[in-house]
């Protein structure tokens, strides 16, 4: 591991055990061809990685854990398990409010020579991806219930769910924003259609129940006409808005990226 100045390489640099180097820079952090922008960082700490083998003391190896803010889980393990935590800490200083509720580290980093004990430091233990996507189990069921407000709660509870994950779970954040605008574009469409047609369908039986104003109704059927054919475009939108709802719902609770046609930059 290596510690220079700033602008000329990286602020440190930790050899990982699967050949590549993981790096801090003041604005991101690297490993191999991959960048991460240190603002996308959500969370910071000491995980196991199930991919690598436990050290000789048996103790599980030690990885840099990193959540980003779209929800994936990442973990780098270092070739010497001591620079797992002194990587942490120049995270740390270099985004201090990642730091919160994680105690000292373990005289830094030098109790990986033997078997430390709990709670190995930053919180160590075997904290793995609550999920094969990384995505933790709040934010999906927070996105699956969001896509199901087609069926219960529509614009409020989906326009809640946004709200309430927009800085702190990500991926439910943009499901629900995606859910929000498909139903707000659906319940636009059925107010478009459903009330021109009760005010030519009502304009039509007031013509006709009047035949002596002077200004008979020249289509006595039109009214009854629009009103059924607004009846059968709505049925048709709602069986659309419904079966994309309930395929955005099932992606979202295994984790998946969903959008809604024509919503895919939201």
């Amino acid at each position: 591991m290596s510690q220079t100045a700033p602008g000329q390489s990286p602020l440190l640099s930790v050899a990982l055990r699967d050949g590549t180097s993981f790096e801090l820079w003041p604005d991101r952090v690297a490993a191999g061809a991959a960048a991460y922008p240190m603002v996308d960082v959500m969370w910071a700490g000491l995980v196991v990685d199930p991919a690598q083998p436990p050290l000789p003391n048996g103790m599980p190896a030690p990885a840099i854990g990193l959540r980003l803010r779209d929800g994936r889980m990442l973990a780098f393990t270092p070739a010497d398990p001591a620079n797992a935590t002194r990587a942490l800490d120049g995270i740390f200083a270099q985004r201090p409010d990642l730091r919160v509720g994680a105690p000292p580290s373990p005289a830094g980093g030098q109790q990986w020579a033997s078997a430390p004990p709990p709670p190995y430091g930053y919180g160590y233990a075997p904290v793995r991806p609550p999920h094969p996507s990384g995505i933790p189990d709040s934010d999906r069921i927070l996105a699956g219930l969001a896509h199901l407000c087609a069926f219960f709660g529509g614009l409020i509870l989906s326009g809640v769910i946004w709200g309430v994950a927009h800085n702190s779970m990500p991926y439910a954040a943009r499901q629900a924003k995606q859910a929000f605008f498909w139903q707000l574009v659906f319940t636009v469409l059925l107010l478009v259609l459903i009330v021109p047609a009760y005010i030519m369908f009502i304009f039509s039986i007031a013509t006709a129940a009047a035949p002596y104003s002077g200004s008979p109704n020249p289509f006595p059927g039109l009214g009854f006409g629009l009103i059924l054919a607004a009846w059968g475009i709505a049925g048709v939108l709602s069986i659309v808005h419904i079966v994309f709802a309930i395929i955005g719902s099932v992606q979202a609770f295994q984790g998946k990226p969903f959008h809604y046609p024509l919503f895919g930059r939201l």
